[in-house]
């Protein structure tokens, strides 16, 4: 109960903006893994690295929303495995709403994130990005993705 609590607050948090409250979930040398070949995708092993890219993406699709549909815990607490079905949802500057289903599983270890990964329909979020920097003038929605 109390992880999905903390992982229902973090998504609510980062709906509103606010990255801080997943970043706090991580270990020092967490690896996320974002699937896609685009300006949001790619693998970062460092929280300095992933502070760089929740930042970049909170420029990139401000006011983006996550809403945890499904949240499946298992295991101890010096492991435990935690999946999460996502809907996820943007107003696009010309109206129109883009929606997509996500799936991020995590492991942690003493309620510290140590590995995570993000899966959704890349194809439709690269279009997004795409049109995020070629229609809506978001360049960095085109950049090489923060990896390292």
């Amino acid at each position: 109960m109390i992880v999905k609590k903390l992982v229902r607050d973090s998504f609510r948090q980062l709906s509103a903006g606010n990255y801080l409250s997943a970043y706090n979930l991580m270990a020092e040398d967490c690896h996320y893994h974002f699937i896609g070949n685009h300006a949001l995708g790619g693998q970062r092993y460092n929280r300095k690295l992933i502070a760089l890219w929740f930042q970049r993406f909170l420029r990139i699709l401000p006011d983006f929303q996550f809403i945890p549909a499904n949240i499946i815990v298992s295991g101890w607490p010096w492991n435990t495995t935690v999946v999460v079905k996502l809907h996820v949802s943007w107003q696009r500057p010309d109206g129109k709403t883009y929606q997509n289903i996500a799936l991020q599983m995590m492991k942690l270890q003493w309620g510290k994130a140590v590995d995570i990964i993000t899966i959704d329909d890349t194809r439709a979020f690269g279009d997004l990005l795409e049109d995020v920097s070629q229609q809506f003038g978001t360049a960095e929605a085109s950049a090489k993705p923060i990896e390292g």
